[in-house]
């Protein structure tokens, strides 16, 4: 690699711990679309705090071509953000240093790119004020809490805002790369990159086809986590407003309160979510016809759950179990 950045470069922000197949996976794909398209001009290169090995959070290391310092003058075609796991973008995104000159040399870009967690670091940094992010649906709550002037997209695979891209978690970067090489290089590239890669070019649905069960995400003991684990338990049960409160000793307002507060989520909206998730386990884990999994999930009728599935994730149910189904499921129908 050459030891300056043209206007053609692409550029790689990592640090130590950075999750090593946001980087990989994207920079697989902007480097076919180099090599298959070379009237774009691309130059991929690899910045982080100082030049040298940085070891990634598997222990692989990763040769950075440049400190991002010596580039805050640089013009760039795109500046890309990698992940990692929340201590070693919490220890990046607190050096006010590294953070100068990411601003710098995000200023100087035509494009300001997150990969998963990434997006702490154009918030971080200001170049995603008043846009719209996306991320790993782990960090969807605290980017959005930690960086109000941003607006978080919960379900995105990945989105466009402007010069600013982001993308959901690990491989989402992927699709992220392969939309980027489509818009710049054409859809024939595009699509002979994710046939060389067997991935596909568009993937229906959004991260929460992909995310663990709602219920899962509480203190065992929280009054929330206690509402949840009922309906797990009777999903048919009458879930009502009133069959909520009188079960659980609980006023109207009170119930309304905590699911807002707690999930941005109405009572009725909660318990859909976890009928939901309750269904995805049965979907992938058993061989129950799909109209039984919608009885015995509390919808009433397969209309009922083909319109969930549709409206929270994106996919029939029929499609999400072709997707993630299980070779082994744990019991079969009657």
């Amino acid at each position: 690699m050459s030891s300056f950045a043209p206007a053609r470069t692409v550029c790689f922000v990592i640090y130590p711990g950075f999750e090593l197949l946001d980087l990989t996976g994207p920079y697989s794909v902007l480097a076919s679309a180099a090599r298959l398209a070379p009237r774009l001009g691309w130059t991929l290169c690899i910045a982080a705090p100082e030049s040298g090995l940085v070891t990634s959070g598997h222990g692989v290391s990763i040769q950075a071509d440049h400190a991002l310092s010596d580039l805050e003058t640089r013009s760039f075609h795109s500046l890309i953000c990698i992940g990692g796991d929340p201590q070693p973008v919490q220890e990046i995104v607190s050096d006010p240093t590294f953070m100068a000159s990411l601003r710098k040399a995000g200023a100087q870009a035509e494009r300001q790119i997150s990969i998963c967690s990434g997006a702490y670091l154009l918030a971080e940094a200001g170049l995603a004020r008043n846009r719209r992010l996306t991320t790993h649906w782990r960090a969807v709550r605290p980017l959005a809490e930690r960086y109000p002037d941003v607006t978080v997209e919960p379900d995105a695979i990945h989105i466009q805002d402007g010069p600013v891209w982001s993308s959901a978690g690990v491989t989402a970067g992927i699709d992220l790369a392969l939309a980027l090489v489509e818009q710049e290089a054409g859809r024939d590239i595009a699509l002979k990159i994710a046939r060389n890669l067997l991935v596909p070019r568009l993937r229906s649905g959004g991260q929460s086809q992909y995310a663990t069960d709602l219920a899962a995400q509480f203190d065992p003991a929280s009054r929330l986590a206690r509402v949840c684990e009922g309906v797990r338990k009777e999903p048919d049960a009458d879930w009502s407003i009133d069959g909520m409160c009188a079960r659980f000793h609980m006023s109207p307002r009170t119930l309304s309160r905590l699911t807002r507060s707690e999930l941005n989520l109405s009572p009725a909206q909660l318990v859909e979510r976890l009928r939901l998730d309750l269904a995805r386990s049965l979907l992938v884990e058993t061989d129950r016809h799909v109209t039984d999994i919608a009885d015995l999930c509390g919808f009433g009728s397969l209309q009922r759950l083909d319109r969930a599935f549709l409206r929270q994730i994106g996919v029939s149910p029929r499609d999400f179990r072709a997707r993630f189904r299980t070779p082994f499921p744990v019991e079969t129908a009657s």
